[in-house]
């Protein structure tokens, strides 16, 4: 008799909030002070060039910041990812870290939670906190031009977390060196993916299967005249996010799994 068990059920047979919660307090404990103490130096730096650089002129522009701050989400989150289970690269450290009372999914969530969740709101915070100084400074006369408080395009938020999701992945499998090897692996993946695309453009253009268009947030259409399924970059890039994401996680688990941690 096949019994069939509700997908909660088996979410909570692999995965224990408390648990998640004491990971993350871990995490904090041992490494939070350094990764908030790096992120408030490298963010008051981009305040100060910025604020410093274009004194010449009679409206100091934003763009260094908006630009800086990008790359501190961008590069900075998938960094901060591929080191969650550094320690697992010594022998000592390693050891304890695998005998902790968690199951693996636990571990993976949180380290997931803490990169991705915690880290992006953290950024945020940064990021808002930084115009609302220079909101305070042009009011002491410093003059900016237009202040945003508009956040990241959509488009930038995906790949922060697809991005951070496949170091997770890469973490998962490099003991050592894990951001040197994550950006190996993750640039032979691109070209990979690019070249693929490449030849499925060239095989299926004959076809009348591929029209390029200009319209705002679409610049690939890949359309079945067939079956009437339609592929745009503009209506799917989130599932397609969404869907790689659980695939680098799940490739993650299995990994840690395999080398018991």
């Amino acid at each position: 008799m096949l019994l069939l068990t509700h997908p909660l059920t088996l979410i909570n047979k692999h995965m224990n909030f408390n648990n998640i919660k004491l990971l993350i307090r871990r995490y904090f404990i041992k490494d939070g002070f350094n990764v908030i103490i790096g992120m408030t130096s490298i963010w008051l730096l981009i305040i100060i060039i910025n604020s410093l650089k274009d004194q010449a002129v009679s409206a100091i522009d934003l763009d260094f910041y908006y630009t800086a701050m990008t790359m501190l989400l961008i590069i900075g989150g998938p960094i901060l990812t591929s080191l969650m289970f550094f320690e697992t690269s010594e022998s000592s450290k390693g050891y304890q870290f695998a005998i902790l009372p968690v199951s693996i999914a636990d571990k993976l969530f949180s380290a997931w939670f803490i990169s991705s969740i915690l880290y992006g709101v953290l950024f945020a915070l940064y990021y808002y906190f930084g115009l609302i100084i220079f909101e305070v400074l042009q009011n002491m006369g410093v003059n900016f031009k237009a202040i945003s408080y508009s956040f990241m395009p959509n488009e930038l938020i995906q790949v922060y977390f697809l991005g951070n999701a496949f170091c997770l992945m890469g973490a998962s499998w490099f003991k050592k060196n894990p951001i040197v090897m994550n950006m190996v692996f993750s640039t032979i993946v691109s070209i990979l993916f690019i070249g693929s695309l490449g030849i499925i453009f060239y095989f299926i253009k004959p076809f009348g299967m591929v029209s390029s268009t200009t319209d705002a947030g679409k610049t690939l259409s890949i359309n079945d005249n067939i079956t009437g399924f339609t592929i745009s970059n503009s209506t799917d890039s989130m599932l397609l996010v969404a869907l790689l994401t659980g695939f680098f996680m799940l490739v993650a688990f299995y990994k840690l799994k395999e080398r018991n941690i």
